[in-house]
């Protein structure tokens, strides 16, 4: 249903919100994520390795395409149409 759908995340901090990405996009037919500038996900820490169990076996080959660029330009420089939200304030949220 959702197959052309691209989910783009801006600068997350932690690996395993990424996992669960993967697994709604899974649920909802969605095959795309792609990472712009993430605070980690580098595989010499292992940071890709801790969104495994949270991708479940249904998002294992979702994460395991995820692509990781500098900018959001670079990010939806192939989207037709592009709409944004953003997280809600407090806790970790600046």
């Amino acid at each position: 249903m959702l197959h052309n759908l691209t989910v783009v995340l801006v600068k997350t901090r932690f690996p395993e919100n990424v996992g669960m990405v993967a697994r709604a996009c899974a649920n909802m037919g969605a095959r795309d994520i792609v990472l712009v500038d993430p605070e980690r996900w580098s595989e010499a820490d292992g940071d890709p390795a801790k969104a495994v169990p949270l991708a479940t076996p249904k998002g294992q080959d979702i994460l395991s395409g995820v692509r990781v660029v500098a900018t959001l330009s670079e990010a939806v420089a192939d989207c037709a149409v592009v709409f944004g939200t953003t997280a809600r304030t407090g806790g970790w949220r600046r």
